[in-house]
């Protein structure tokens, strides 16, 4: 049995369909004994990210700022498994998403290193939970965008230690997604 965080990324009320899909996902994971936990992002407070670095500095570990990203960020080092969800908007995932993953900063010391050719900052934590990404696919949406995202996300797993598992779009089935998390 594995703890899964959602992170849903969708910024939008309207899309009730992609919010339904990732509560069939979680329910269905939940079925195949699993812990899921699932985050609407946009119901909870979040700020953007500062740049102040006093999450390096001042509070080491842990952002200044008091908000749902301290709950958020300690349930992420805690998962055996990240699931990052959201619409895709224009070529690229939710910017509500993308604030919460610039907020896993305190996750991370600020010492940096070389790995795989770039520059990284050093792990604070001995492991980090994998990750995979859910993506709302639209009609202005095509292949190379989802290469982009696919690219992008990667980059983020290798910023954050870990790896990007598996990238699926909401358009396959809720359950090809659960098969995902069966292969892994």
């Amino acid at each position: 049995m594995a703890h899964i965080l959602i992170l849903n990324g969708n910024d939008r009320d309207n899309h009730s369909a992609f919010d339904s899909y990732l509560r069939r996902l979680g329910e269905l994971l939940v079925s195949s004994m699993h812990r899921v936990t699932l985050m609407a992002l946009r119901e909870m407070d979040i700020l953007p990210c500062q740049a102040c670095r006093s999450c390096w500095v001042k509070t080491p570990g842990e952002c200044v700022l008091e908000d749902d990203m301290r709950y958020v960020g300690q349930t992420y080092i805690q998962a055996d498994f990240v699931l990052l969800a959201s619409p895709v908007h224009m070529g690229f995932s939710s910017a509500l998403l993308q604030t919460a993953i610039d907020r896993l900063r305190p996750l991370l010391h600020p010492y940096t290193e070389v790995d795989r050719g770039q520059v990284h900052y050093m792990a604070r934590y001995t492991s980090y939970p994998p990750l995979g990404l859910v993506l709302g696919k639209r009609a202005e949406c095509d292949e190379h965008d989802l290469g982009i995202i696919q690219d992008l996300y990667q980059q983020i797993a290798l910023s954050l230690k870990t790896r990007l598992s598996f990238v699926r779009l909401t358009q396959e089935p809720v359950e090809e997604v659960v098969r995902a998390f069966d292969r892994l």
